[in-house]
């Protein structure tokens, strides 16, 4: 009897054996209250419940499951696994496979993750090329509003992918990049960030989208081989330095939304041969046009009211200049040293002209000053040695040292000027210093001429 008992207590033991864990029906003991489970393109963790009177290993050989809960013992046990961010817009999927290989136990839990739709593909990704057919890495990594999760480069173009759509260009983000030579900006991004482009000496192009409101300060200075850009009409401002020394853009179009251009925006600019600039536009900053040598015509629209110091200065191709009627001041400096300048316009709205404002522009030959104009700045139209005329209208009440030195051609006075600075006012060493007009002519409303008024005068052929 004592026999048989043990006989049957190995059939038994080679029985389970044989089964390796199965149960009744065959099937495996270790059970997933699932076989398949859908999962998101972001980021993130889930959790399985597994059931098995087995311990149990957990592994996936896809690399963007990552296994959090590698083991589970006999019981209910929690499989605890997370995903990577999917970049792709196509599906993918992979595979966990729960184990005991001391029962041949095995369990497949099949993973699909969604990929990206067209428009999360696009404002989670940044196009750019190299010189080098190289990946380029931004100088700054954290200042996209989002997180970069991939760069690659191939099929001669880099894609940057992010983990959440990209809001903003930021601060220095590619600045220095030497061999970076396009980009294409996301239509999510709402700001392109100081110095974010600048010294990109190899870029020759980029797409701005409508999304962004703002260029900001030195954005795509020293870039060098920048030939062209359109700004989009979602922009109200240009910051100071944005394209200052883009020595081959040779065409920009400023749209009606831009209310400002900053100081210094499109210095040296040399190639750049002309500029239309919108009726937004309400103020022009110090310098922003200065030494543009190509600059050939430039429209200012009646919404200026101020054109900053030494805006055009050395603008050495500029033939012409009407300043609208909008113009309340022209700062120092503003059209000096434009030699081709043969003629200018000043609206009836101007009351100053600054200092040194047409100084050395050596071919102008005609001014108009408007009836608004009450001060005319020191050096203003010094050494316009090709200046055949200049009236005087009654409004001007100063005019500032050797403001009309060098000059040659007819002086038409119709202000009051003489009895205000009677003693001073037409000495030569004074704001007449060094003219050269051989022709003057006094307007009827003045009364007074004071002592000394023409004195050393040695150009002056016929007075009226």
């Amino acid at each position: 009897m004592r026999k048989l008992f043990l006989l049957l207590a190995m059939i038994g033991i080679l029985t389970v054996a044989c089964q390796g864990g199965l149960d009744n029906d065959g099937n495996s003991q270790i059970k997933l209250p699932y076989k398949t489970i859908d999962v998101g393109f972001a980021p993130s963790s889930y959790q399985v419940m597994v059931t098995s009177p087995y311990s149990w290993d957990a592994a996936s050989k896809n690399s963007w499951i990552v296994i959090e809960t590698e083991t589970g013992i006999a019981g209910t046990k929690e499989l605890s696994f997370r995903v990577e961010y999917n970049a792709a817009k196509k599906v993918r999927e992979g595979t966990i496979l729960l184990t005991n290989s001391a029962y041949g136990l095995a369990a497949e839990l099949y993973v699909i993750q969604k990929g990206l739709s067209d428009e999360e593909y696009a404002e989670r990704v940044l196009l750019y090329t190299s010189s080098d057919n190289a990946v380029i890495t931004p100088s700054q990594i954290d200042i996209f509003g989002a997180n970069i999760v991939s760069n690659i480069y191939e099929n001669d173009m880099g894609v940057i992918m992010f983990d959440a759509p990209i809001t903003l260009i930021g601060a220095k983000a590619f600045s220095g990049c030497s061999s970076l030579t396009s980009v294409t900006i996301p239509d999510s991004v709402t700001s392109i960030g100081d110095r974010a482009f600048s010294s990109c000496s190899s870029l020759t192009s980029v797409t701005i989208p409508d999304s962004i409101t703002s260029i900001g300060n030195y954005a795509f200075q020293n870039c060098n081989n920048l030939t062209s850009i359109i700004i989009p009409d979602s922009i109200t401002s240009i910051g100071n330095y944005a394209f200052q020394n883009c020595n081959n853009l040779t065409s920009i179009i400023i749209p009606d939304s831009v209310t400002s251009i900053g100081n210094y925006a499109f210095q040296n600019c040399n190639s750049l041969t002309s500029i239309i600039i919108p009726d937004s536009v309400t103020s022009i900053g110090d310098r922003a046009f200065s030494s543009c040598s190509s600059l050939t015509s430039v429209i200012i629209p009646n919404s200026v009211t101020s054109i900053g110091n030494y805006a055009f200065q050395n603008c050495d191709s500029l033939t012409s200049i009407i300043i609208p009627d909008g113009v309340t001041s022209i700062g120092d400096s503003t059209f000096s040293s434009c030699d081709s300048l043969t003629s200018v316009t000043i609206g009836n709205s101007v009351t100053s002209i600054g200092n040194y404002a047409f100084y050395y522009c050596s071919n102008l030959t005609s001014v108009t000053i408007g009836n608004s104009v009450t001060s005319i700045g020191d050096n203003a139209f010094k050494n316009c040695s090709s200046l055949t005329s200049v009236t005087i209208p009654e409004s001007v009440t100063s005019i500032g040292e050797t403001a009309f030195a060098a000059c040659v051609g007819e002086l038409i006075i119709n202000s009051k000027i003489v009895e205000k600075n009677y003693e001073k006012a037409y000495n030569c060493n004074d704001w007449l210093d060094d003219a050269e007009f051989t022709k003057l002519t006094i307007g009827d409303n003045i009364t007074n001429i004071g002592n000394y008024a023409f004195q050393y005068c040695s150009s002056l052929t016929s007075v009226t």
